[in-house]
């Protein structure tokens, strides 16, 4: 794995380094894959702002090289449609959460809006629990992006991680360009308390002696990428970067005992068993622990056949939904 000196970062000190790409924080909640055909956001058709649509918008494009808001008024391209503050105003009232429910359901029993699309998934969370993420959606895109998460699996974790009793922190192993912390610092946030601390190398997590190739267009290191998008989320002061291998900072965690662990870094049999063994200890009893990538070998080998009898752990929520299955620490 490449090496970097461990380090927690203030995001007060790297902002005066990596700003925002956007003037106003509020204007990123149009960028990743603004295109015409997305309901929720209005672009005109003109050349410039095709030409921006395609060179800078799209999910694989780090936030730097997308355009600025000069350039967006140029192009006439505006942050958020009508219909995108419309939905979300109707969404964010109990009544306009139902209303919107019933007519998408309707609408699926019919053959449409079948495909995932988060702010119709989102609908079939509870009220707090969506008004979070209408708040966070005015300030970052909804699209998953380069993300790296299917839609029905980042939901599922952020319920999960909403809803979950305790009072203790919850820990990232594996942030890449941070947008499941995003979500994790949503739920804390809706919550009223827990921290998240998100430690990754942020130079391609090592699997099979290998890095994430994708990571060269961050130019090495995703770590910009991902401050930037914790800046333009204002959650700053609720999450610690914590730069280096999660094998060194198991040692140096400086946080509280662990409400949720979610484990989603090295996916090989002993990166993953390293990251449970190394970092259990400070969950605390009755804590979830959230594997992501359940179908990769190496993770499901470990599951199933290692984790299988740990009386560490009940298997309990077990497999919520494809790719993600979740434990609870015993008092052993």
């Amino acid at each position: 794995m490449p090496t970097s000196k461990p380090r927690v970062v203030s995001f007060r000190e790297e902002s005066k380094i990596n700003s925002p790409a956007f003037d106003d924080p509020s204007e990123a909640g149009f960028f990743v894959s603004a295109l015409p055909q997305d309901p929720l956001i209005q672009a005109p058709n003109n050349t410039f702002s095709n030409q921006i649509k395609t060179l800078h918008l799209s999910s694989d494009k780090p936030l730097s090289a997308r355009p600025s808001s000069k350039q967006c008024a140029l192009a006439g391209i505006v942050p958020m449609s009508l219909a995108g503050q419309c939905y979300y105003s109707l969404c964010n009232t109990t009544g306009g959460h139902v209303l919107a429910r019933s007519f998408v359901r309707s609408i699926r029993k019919l053959g449409l809006a079948r495909k995932a699309f988060t702010p119709f998934d989102a609908l079939e969370l509870k009220p707090q629990a969506l008004r979070g993420l209408i708040q966070l959606w005015k300030r970052i895109h909804w699209s998953p992006g380069d993300g790296m998460m299917p839609v029905e699996q980042l939901l599922a974790i952020y319920e999960y991680v909403l809803r979950w009793p305790g009072d203790g922190d919850v820990v990232e192993l594996g942030s890449w360009t941070g947008l499941t912390t995003c979500y994790l610092a949503t739920a804390c946030q809706q919550r009223g308390n827990s921290h998240v601390y998100a430690v990754d190398t942020f130079e391609g997590t090592m699997e099979f002696g290998q890095t994430y190739p994708s990571v060269a267009g961050f130019g090495g290191s995703t770590y910009a990428e991902f401050s930037k998008r914790i800046a333009q989320a204002g959650h700053e002061n609720r999450v610690t970067p914590l730069v280096g291998r999660t094998d060194h900072w198991a040692g140096e965690y400086p946080g509280k005992p662990i409400r949720v662990l979610f484990i989603d870094a090295d996916h090989s049999y002993e990166g993953v068993r390293n990251d449970f063994e190394n970092w259990h200890k400070h969950v605390e009893p009755g804590g979830l622990i959230i594997f992501h990538d359940h179908n990769f070998p190496g993770v499901k080998r470990f599951i199933d056949e290692t984790l299988r009898d740990d009386p560490r752990v009940s298997h309990d929520p077990g497999l919520i939904v494809e790719n993600v299955y979740m434990v609870t620490r015993t008092t052993t």
